[in-house]
């Protein structure tokens, strides 16, 4: 049947994007952007993805290609927030929807909703991938290494702001599946003793 000009539904999926494609994607997206100390912006996504993917392998529920999608998440967690690119940009690179949709979960909502709020709504109705990128992302940006090159005013209102945050996370990842190691299980434990 040669010739043929009416288009067929595929036959192979579509090509799936990995982390190293989320990656490259939050390099260019974040290329020129600096934190609050003045280091490239994509050391803190970097270091979200890397704590991400340690926490991920304490999902005993999650396979591979669970394990790159929540990556893939924290790779791009902060693109449609602190960049030009939006939800339409990632489809149309090729992310799936699942990806998409944790970025978006992530993404401060544009009415103003206070911080602890935000951190109880993405407890109370996130999946896992996005609390556990969540919690890397608060892990990371209260990493003491981070913290010491601030000002001491600045230092100390972020301690306040994320250890709550760490807690309400760490708590809600548990019960959605998370089986952390015993010593961060331990903050769950005292989390729990201080409400």
């Amino acid at each position: 049947m040669q010739g043929r000009a009416v288009a067929k539904p595929p036959i192979l999926p579509p090509l799936r994007r990995f982390a190293s494609d989320a990656w490259q994607f939050a390099r260019a997206a974040h290329a020129g952007q600096v934190d609050k100390a003045g280091n490239p912006y994509i050391g803190h996504v970097a270091g979200v993805a890397e704590r991400l993917a340690r926490m991920a392998l304490e999902v005993p529920s999650w396979g591979a290609i669970e394990r790159d999608e929540a990556e893939q998440v924290a790779w791009l967690h902060d693109v449609i927030e602190d960049t030009e690119y939006g939800a339409p940009d990632l489809v149309g690179e090729g992310f799936s929807g699942g990806v998409v949709l944790g970025v978006l979960g992530l993404t401060k909502p544009p009415m103003p909703v206070g911080y602890a709020d935000w951190i109880g709504m993405l407890g109370r109705y996130g999946d896992l991938a996005m609390v556990l990128v969540k919690l890397a992302d608060v892990r990371d940006n209260a990493d003491p290494r981070r913290l010491a090159v601030l000002e001491p005013e600045v230092r100390e209102r972020l301690q306040r702001k994320y250890g709550p945050a760490e807690d309400a996370l760490v708590e809600a990842a548990v019960c959605l599946g998370w089986r952390p190691t015993a010593v961060q299980g331990a903050r769950v434990i005292e989390a729990r003793q201080r409400a």
